[in-house]
């Protein structure tokens, strides 16, 4: 159904709903940036956990040059486990093959280092790859999910639990690792 106008209607949360979870994460995943240094930057409840990531000098040249022009450069925000202050305690080594690339130090704060490996140390969690959910079944209400249906290797099954979370990857959608509460 289109909204008059053409227009969508709003989204039934606002930002200013999700931001304490926004400031959860930057936490979780350890991102290091300073607040107020992009001129688009959303309002947030409290700085960024740690401070931002020291240019290379090469960027910091450019960015000086950029602010003598007038312009606005700033840090990029970044989940890494980096203590510039400490290098010797520091996970990460800041070497020159991170950015496309997994880690090899387990550094960078993504979802396979701070969420995933962890959750699989439980007995009760599993990864399932070159899995695909073909459907969510539900209660009559339609509020919670019954059974999750796996086609796998050309079989299938199901899968039941107390809290199914739905999620995908941004690095390979078909086919995307499924896990599930057993």
């Amino acid at each position: 159904m289109k909204h008059p106008g053409g227009i969508s209607p709003p989204w039934p949360l606002s930002y200013d709903d999700l931001e304490p979870y926004y400031t959860l994460a930057e936490q979780h995943y350890h991102v290091h940036g300073e607040r107020g240094e992009d001129p688009t930057d959303r309002p947030s409840s409290g700085p960024y956990p740690h401070p931002a990531v020291s240019h290379e000098p090469r960027i910091q040249q450019l960015s000086d040059d950029l602010a003598a022009a007038g312009l606005r450069p700033f840090h990029t925000p970044l989940g890494v486990m980096l203590d510039e202050k400490n290098p010797h305690a520091s996970k990460c080594i800041r070497c020159n093959t991170c950015d496309g690339f997994p880690c090899l130090v387990y550094a960078k704060s993504d979802a396979q280092v701070l969420v995933v490996d962890p959750a699989l140390e439980y007995p009760n969690v599993g990864l399932m790859t070159n899995a695909y959910v073909e459907r969510l079944e539900t209660s009559y209400s339609g509020r919670e999910v019954t059974n999750v249906v796996v086609r796998q290797n050309g079989a299938t099954a199901n899968f039941s639990a107390d809290i199914v979370v739905v999620s995908c990857g941004a690095i390979k959608l078909r086919g995307a690792p499924v896990a599930v509460r057993q």
